[in-house]
Formats: structure tokens, sequence, C-alpha cells
């Protein structure tokens, strides 16, 4: 065999002898792709303080101009306390990362704009349109200063852009702040009010709370908290909630309600409504299609100006609250010219264990026809022994229609056992000082209970419930 056939033979046996694969295993380190932010501080002064001129800025004279996830200040020149205005503040390729306006002086835009955090602290925004919304997603705070101080209307959405990243807090110290813009929620954004008010400036804003997005009043002891001037619709959509905590609100326009809408003790809400002849609807000055209208101990609805209130869906009630009336006190006033019930579900002492027994009052008509009441109520055994029961009352007329539904809830006298309460023990649960129109819709087992209509000076004035 010659040399080269035995390299040969030798090359063909490696090349068909079989190596274990091996797989070694390591950690990569991934490129960091997050964009750090650029700080720019606004200075103006030059070619009419417009947004686009790269020497109205600190950040170097001659740099780039602010885009996309940089932080944009808007302050006093540190050294003279000079504010120049900013004109044409327009959007970037995306969203900025943070805008704070701190100055004595007004930004305003010339486009829509999205930011992850907003912080009014002193000054004005304005706008040169219609339609030139601040959307925040991250952050909202507005301590003082006006936003959009222009006749232009426009939106201030606050929209949780993340899930883990939202806070609103509007809280300007016991002063006034104005806005031009109607304020929307989305996205389970949350609003909380504190100490002054807010009075909204341009006709046709509103306020509107969508789902899962809360907009709540909650000035605290000894604070109050106001929100004036808006002209057209306070709207909570479904699962939205407005909660005022204290003091006296007032509406202009109509409130409509398919989410949550609650007083707390001792609040009173004042709303106007906007009466239009040709617009059937805008005789209610509140509204509720679905979902609830709570009312704590103590508290008031008042609508002034329009016709009245109508609820066609959800639940109506009072709930529990400690007040100067009452440590557990759930009851509550409507003062309205008409309150129209065509639906839904009427409760007083809403929710937990029946601990006390309270009055929906009424001032005004109450007409009736449709929905079910759901009074509580209770016996304190043996034959003809007292009882409590949940009244609603109405200083007017209450007509009834034949729609209404009385449908009474049953409770003992220490909130354990539900038993059938003694034969002649009788509840009254409804009451007018005018009078009664019609016969009661009963919605019970006819074997335990009758109702009785209770005359005076030949007029119908209560209806009581009796136990058989």
């Amino acid at each position: 065999m010659s040399l080269i056939e035995t390299a040969r033979r030798i090359i063909r046996k490696s090349a068909l002898k079989q190596y274990p694969l091996r797989a070694r295993l390591a950690v990569e380190r991934l490129e960091d792709r997050t964009v750090p932010t650029t700080y720019f501080t606004w200075n103006g002064g030059y070619a009419n303080n417009d947004f686009d001129d790269a020497r109205n800025w600190y950040h170097g004279g001659t740099g780039p101009l602010p885009g996309a996830s940089d932080s944009l200040n808007f302050i006093n020149d540190p050294v003279t306390n000079v504010a120049n205005p900013c004109n044409n503040f327009h959007a970037a390729s995306g969203p900025y990362y943070a805008i704070t306006v701190n100055f004595s002086s007004t930004v305003t835009l010339s486009t829509a704009i999205t930011t992850g955090t907003f912080n009014m602290q002193k000054g004005n925004t304005s706008q040169d349109a219609d339609g030139e919304d601040i959307t925040v997603t991250a952050s909202f705070g507005w301590t003082f200063g006006n936003i959009n101080i222009s006749s232009y209307s426009g939106n201030l959405n606050l929209t949780k852009g993340n899930p883990w990243m939202w806070s609103g807090t509007i809280a300007p110290n016991g002063g006034t702040v104005n806005t031009g813009n109607s304020i929307k929620l989305f996205n389970g954004a949350v609003a909380t009010v504190y100490d002054g008010t807010i009075n909204m400036t341009n006709a046709g804003v509103e306020i509107e709370v969508n789902q899962n997005c809360s907009f709540n009043v909650d000035p605290g002891a000894g604070l109050s908290a106001f929100i004036t001037g808006f002209s057209k619709d306070f709207r909570i959509k479904p699962s939205g909630t407005l909660a005022l905590r204290s003091g006296f609100w007032t509406f202009p326009g109509q409130v409509t309600n398919q989410g949550t809408f609650t007083l707390k003790a001792e609040t009173t809400a004042n709303i106007f409504g906007a009466r239009n002849e040709n617009v059937p609807d805008s005789y209610y000055a509140y509204q509720q299609s679905g979902g609830a209208t709570y009312l704590y101990g103590s508290s008031t609805l008042n609508t002034i100006g329009a016709v009245g209130i109508k609820i066609s869906g959800g639940v109506l009630a009072t709930k529990y609250a400690a007040t100067d009336n009452s440590p557990n006190d759930c009851s509550a006033t409507i003062n309205t010219q008409k309150l129209y019930i065509t639906g839904g579900d009427i409760y007083i002492g809403y929710g937990g264990s029946h601990v006390a027994f309270g009055t929906l009052s009424c001032i005004g008509v109450v007409e009736w026809s449709g929905g079910t009441y759901h009074p509580s109520v209770r016996s304190y055994g043996g034959p003809g022994g007292l009882g409590e029961a949940d009244l609603w009352q109405s200083t007017g007329v209450f007509n009834v229609n034949g729609g209404g539904a009385l449908a009474p809830i049953v409770v003992d006298a220490e909130g354990a056992v539900v038993y059938q309460p003694p034969s002649g023990v009788t509840y009254v649960l409804l009451k007018s000082d005018a009078s009664f129109d019609t016969n009661i819709n009963p919605s019970f087992d006819a074997s335990v209970w009758d109702i009785d209509k209770i005359t005076v000076g030949g007029v119908v004035k209560h209806w009581n419930l009796r136990a058989l």
C-alpha cells in the first residue's frame, strides 16, 4: 500500500467516526432598548418664541429639538425670572415623557399632544384651534395654573396607558383654577379633586367618566372642593364612578348615569339640567338607565330648572353613614319637581346587615309606573308586637299608575334568622302628604301579606303592609 492510499484510508475512517454533540449553555446579555429621556427647558425670546427654534431651548441652543420620550420644562428664567411664552407647541413622533408647566406665561398648542406625565403648577396653556387635546397616560397633577384659556374647545383626556401606572390629582390648594377643556377619563383612570375650585370656562364643556374610571371629589375634613361653570353634561358611562364626598355641588347641565353616582353623607348636589322643549329627555336634569345612585345618610339630591329625575333602570338606594342625626343614618332626600320611576329597584339602607331603618323623602310629585320598591321590615315578635320598616314618602301626589311593584324584605330583630312576622303587625311603607291616585301592584306572597290603604278625610294617605 502506497503512502498516499494509507493517508486516504485514515481520512475516510476519521470522517465516519461519530462524536457526541455538546451544547454549551450561556447567558447572553440583551441590548438595553430603553430610550432615555432628554430634558429640555424652555427659554424663549427668539423667532416669535417658536417651539421649533432650537435657540429657545436651554438644551444647547443649536442642538436637537424636543421629540418623543423627552421631558419638557416650562419655568421662569432662573437668573432674570423672565418667562417668555411658547408658541406652536406641537406633537412629536410619539408621546412626550413628561411636561411641566410652572412659569408666569402661556404655552399655546398648535396640535393635540400626548404625554406620560403632565404637571400643571403655574401659568397657562392655550390652543389655536378646536380639537387640540391634551392626553395624559401615566400621571397627572394640577396644583395651580389654567388649562386652555382660549375660546377654542378641546379635551383633557386622562387615560391609563400602562396597567401599573396611573394617578391623577387635582388640588388647587384652596384657590381657583380654570379650564376651557372638557375632562374625560378612559381606561381605568382615577382622578381625585381635593381642596379648591375648578371653574370650567367654555361653552359646551363637559365631564365624562368612562368604563372602570372614577372621578372622586374628596376634600377631606376642613377642606372644600367645587366644580363650577361646565355647561353641558356630566356623563357617567357603564362601570364608571362619580363620588362626591362632602359639601355642596352644582351641575349646570344634565347628569346622565349608567355607572355609579354616589353622594356621601351630608352632601348636597344641585343639578340644573338644560330644558329644551324640543328634546323630551331634556326635561330630566338627572337620568339613570342602568348602574346605581347611592345616597348616603342626610344627603340631598336637588334638581332646579328642568322637570325632574328619571330612573328607568339600575338601583336607587340610600346607604348607611354616621351623621349628627344617627350613628346609622340611612335617610336621604330627593328635591325635584317630579321623580319618575319607570324601572329598576329602590332600596333604603342598601347593602350589609339592616342595622337601622330610614326614609327616602321626595319633595315633589312621584310618578311610579315601573320598577320595584324593596322596603325592609322587622317584627319584634308576639301578636300585635311593634315593628320597624323603611318608608318612602312624598310631599306631593304619589301616582303609582299600576306599574310600581312592592316587594318587602323581612329581617328579624337580631339580623340572624328571618321569620314570619306575627299576624296583625303592620308597617307603614308608603306615605303621601297629598294623596295616592291608584292601587299598588303587590309583588309578594298574598298568603303571608296584605296591603291596606289608609284614608284620611276621604283621601288615601298611607299604604301599610299587614302580616296575615
